[in-house]
């Protein structure tokens, strides 16, 4: 090993040692970029210009987003997105925050291969109770 490989290594297990999360590589569970697509994909999925056209968070969750308010426990947010992850906590008082994701195949014109557009919100509760919505790491 080079000496280099070894400042790096060392330097990441001091980091880990002192509580330090430590993400190595650039990995996700939902690549970007070109995805080879089956036959069926193919002719089913939405042909479009530019990923803008894809619906957001904002335009597949309307419905339960005007149904966030002040008052929402985290209970009621479960109802309305079953599908949200706990992700983090933070801060004293501790806010909790929730992430919904939405992961959509696509592709454009008549090409033959696809795309994987993501679009992710974290949702923000104190003490139980719904503060606000927005990006991910965007604590109140």
């Amino acid at each position: 090993m080079n000496r280099t490989g070894l400042l790096a290594g060392g330097a990441v297990g001091l980091a880990a040692l002192s509580g330090c999360v430590v993400a190595i590589g650039n990995e996700s569970e939902y690549p970007s970029g070109k995805v080879a697509l089956t036959a069926t994909e193919k002719s089913s999925l939405p042909a479009v210009r530019s990923k803008s056209e894809l619906p957001t968070i904002r335009d597949k969750y309307a419905d339960q987003l005007a149904k966030l308010g002040p008052t929402t426990t985290v209970e009621e947010f479960k109802t309305l997105f079953p599908e949200a992850k706990f992700v983090e906590r933070r801060g004293e008082p501790p806010v909790d925050a929730y992430s919904v994701e939405l992961v959509q195949k696509y592709r454009q014109a008549n090409k033959t291969y696809g795309y994987v557009s993501r679009d992710e919100s974290w949702f923000y509760f104190r003490n139980n109770v719904f503060v606000k919505w927005g990006a991910p790491h965007d604590f109140p």
